[in-house]
């Protein structure tokens, strides 16, 4: 459902109206003859859909051709109407694009409020730029259609021209994120110049261009420049974009003393500015990372593009790197800060996402659209894309970083993957097709596995202990993620098999995190689990959230629960107590801090990913565990 209610809202809110209103051609173009949108970069909403959407057809062609079991004729129409909506929407593109190659309905036409890049703080032509560029490339790679790419290849040059290394000008964005176009646009059509032109944006930031801005330089990744960045820092979503393709241009560049200090960036940004949702920005204001271990939980920004970003970025830096511990971030991410966007009916989205809210709060749930509408499209493109950042492969072997149902073709082994993850801790990997030689097959083994065990076509395979950080026990104490790596000849119809266990774990914070003290979160594999107030109504006689100390979590509790809503499948079982204050201080010394003791109390904590779809009252990821004094 998500993306036909896309693409009726990229109707609605007059987005494709804005380039057939530069159509002369058009039937449309004189009822819609003015730009309609808040803001100058709404293009964007049209490219990210599109992007999605090449993906999804090229999924569906590939089940109906591999499901014959399937309903061919719905697949048949639901694929008919988004061809439909591809033709309409590239149609509508290259009508707008300008004699010069320029592509931007807000400052096109003779409506246009000011020239084009008169104002580069806030029109983010740039940031459009790259949208495009990424939307070209899919529809080209997945329909073979390369009608939109000669476009945006149109609109690089113009850039090039006028902005390049040559140029003389030290123009730049304000938003990041046409550096990873621009590079992955230097991949599919083998000019190397616009990897220079990534190159080039990327070094004149720090360079004090956006003074003046009532943003501050932070904001727009200015202040410093950013080979010289030590932390992450300002808007979260376009730190992660620019440091996405910084890792593109090093990738490309080989400069691996570069890779090196991302890798270091991207560590001290997991270990000091993350959620344990995987989601990154704590402030509001600016949109902003915030201070290291500066985490509330209510008031946590925690965009859903952050998630995006984050990911773009962590995909790059895993491919590069081959780092397990980034894959094992990506899926704590993936399951949490980005899951949590959309609604399990896939038609509403959360532009923030808090990790608690209070039963009193204004706040409300999730929604259909925004007047910023950078997340649902965002949400649809990389949901349809996410099946191509699973693994990678070169021609002797193929990595499985994330474990999700699904086909791998590479030179070395195709395979097919099975997978009840994240519920789950079991892989079973088929290899269909396999080269006459020695191959290499990577499996991951999460950092939150416990007693890993191996085989191929039934028969154990041993797993190399790891004793340098204290793991190699049967719990695994302090294991970090790893890879499990079979070299051999492999042949059509092996089967390998990957399990473990991943009982719920009770998670504490960093001591530095004061916002969380004294709490613990419910953890399950790269699951965070919350409790809604909906459920303790239900379960607990109505306890409010805020007075419940949780005790315990079944830890032999399956992905069903029996003893809770067989509605919530995912539901773990939770033990706690009511300890209420008998005082109403806001201070008081602390042997006066007495509490009123109920009793135990036995109530549901579902998938944080799943709140708010019931109701939008109060949630907590971080539960209290103690109460100082009885």
């Amino acid at each position: 459902m998500t993306i036909p209610h896309a693409i009726a809202k990229l109707h609605d809110t007059g987005i494709i109206g804005n380039f057939k209103r530069l159509d002369p051609h058009c039937a449309e173009a004189a009822a819609s003859s003015q730009y309609t949108g808040r803001f100058p970069f709404v293009d964007t909403d049209l490219y990210k859909t599109l992007e999605g959407v090449a993906y999804e057809v090229a999924r569906l062609s590939e089940h109906s051709a591999t499901c014959r079991a399937c309903d061919q004729s719905d697949a048949h129409q639901k694929k008919k109407a988004l061809l439909a909506f591809v033709e309409e929407a590239v149609h509508a593109i290259l009508r707008a694009q300008q004699p010069d190659g320029y592509v931007g309905t807000y400052l096109s036409g003779p409506d246009a409020p000011h020239p084009q890049w008169s104002k580069p703080a806030v029109d983010h032509e740039l940031y459009n730029l790259g949208h495009l560029i990424q939307a070209a490339i899919a529809v080209n790679r997945q329909l073979s259609d390369d009608r939109l790419l000669r476009c945006a290849e149109r609109f690089a040059d113009l850039v090039n021209d006028k902005f390049g290394s040559t140029s003389g000008s030290s123009f730049t964005d304000g938003h990041p994120g046409v550096e990873m176009a621009l590079v992955e646009l230097a991949r599919e059509t083998g000019r190397r110049e616009f990897v220079d032109l990534a190159a080039v944006l990327i070094e004149r930031r720090g360079r004090g261009y956006f003074a003046g801005s009532a943003f501050g330089l932070e904001y727009f990744q200015d202040r410093v420049p950013f080979a010289e960045v030590q932390s992450a820092s300002g808007h979260a979503v376009r730190f992660c974009y620019l440091a996405a393709g910084a890792t593109d241009v090093a990738i490309e560049q080989k400069d691996t003393a570069e890779l090196q200090r991302l890798h270091r960036l991207w560590n001290e940004m997991v270990a000091q500015k993350s959620y344990i949702s995987g989601g990154v920005g704590s402030r509001h204001a600016g949109e902003d990372f915030g201070d290291a271990y500066e985490l509330s939980s209510e008031r946590a920004y925690a965009e859903t593009c952050a998630a995006i970003a984050v990911m773009q970025w962590g995909w790059r830096l895993l491919s590069a790197t081959g780092d397990a511990r980034i894959a094992d971030h990506l899926e704590r991410v993936l399951f949490n800060a980005f899951a949590v966007g959309i609604s399990e009916a896939g038609t509403e989205f959360f532009y923030d996402n808090p990790l608690q809210r209070r039963d009193d709060s204004t706040a409300s749930g999730r929604r259909e659209w925004f007047s910023c509408a950078c997340c649902p499209p965002n949400v649809v493109r990389w949901a349809a894309q996410f099946q191509d950042h699973l693994g990678f492969a070169d021609e002797s072997s193929l990595t499985l970083a994330i474990a999700t149902p699904v086909r791998m073709i590479s030179p070395a082994l195709d395979v097919r993957v099975e997978t009840e993850a994240p519920w789950e801790g079991k892989v079973r990997v088929v290899i269909e097709r396999a080269a006459r030689r020695t191959s290499t097959l990577r499996l991951r083994i999460p950092g939150w596995a416990e007693s890993p065990y191996a085989s191929i076509n039934g028969v154990q395979v041993t797993i190399p202990s790891r004793d340098d950080d204290g793991a190699g026990g049967p719990g695994r104490p302090n294991a970090t993620a790893e890879w499990f790596a079979l070299v051999r000849e492999f042949a059509a119809g092996d089967v390998v098999e990957l399990t473990w266990e991943q009982p719920p774990r009770l998670y504490v914070a960093h001591p530095a995190n004061d916002a969380v003290a004294g709490s613990v979160a419910i953890v399950r594999g790269a699951v965070v689990y919350c409790v809604e107030q909906c459920d303790l109504d239900e379960y607990a006689g109505g306890e409010r959230i805020d007075d419940v100390v949780l005790t315990a979590v079944d830890r032999e509790t399956k992905h069903t629960a029996q003893a809770v809503d067989s509605a919530q499948p995912h539901a773990l079982l939770v033990t706690g107590r009511a300890a209420r204050p008998r005082y109403e201080d806001p201070y008081l010394p602390l042997e006066q801090m007495v509490f009123d003791h109920g009793r135990q109390l036995t109530f549901p904590a579902i998938p944080y990913f799943s709140w708010a779809n019931r109701s939008a009252g109060a949630m907590r990821v971080w539960m209290r565990r103690d109460t100082l004094s009885s």
